[in-house]
């Protein structure tokens, strides 16, 4: 997992042409959990991200920090879980600037 998460790391910082903001929790939320869009950010020197699959329309979240993954079955688990060093999503969605693919 070291190699994956590293090259998630090394993806974050050459994502020059994606959509990169800070942004408030519900247009954050919306985001996640209505467009289903991927993102990734780094908190306290560790890559990190969401991404989404949806099937049977019913969606899945997965979540990394670092070496640590996470997997998700609805938006409130993925936005308030404190899994970023004892930190939430909503607890950074106006502090870290994050990378939408």
């Amino acid at each position: 997992m070291e190699n994956g998460n590293q090259n998630k790391a090394e993806n974050h910082q050459g994502r020059k042409n994606k959509k990169r903001k800070y942004m408030n929790k519900a247009e954050l939320q919306r985001q996640i959990g209505e467009d289903y869009n991927d993102m990734s950010f780094v908190y306290n020197g560790k890559p990190a991200g969401v991404t989404s699959t949806v099937t049977n329309y019913v969606p899945t979240f997965q979540v990394w920090y670092g070496e640590n993954t996470k997997t998700y079955g609805t938006i409130d688990e993925v936005m308030n879980d404190k899994f970023y060093d004892g930190k939430s999503i909503a607890d950074l969605s106006e502090i870290v600037e994050f990378i939408f693919a």
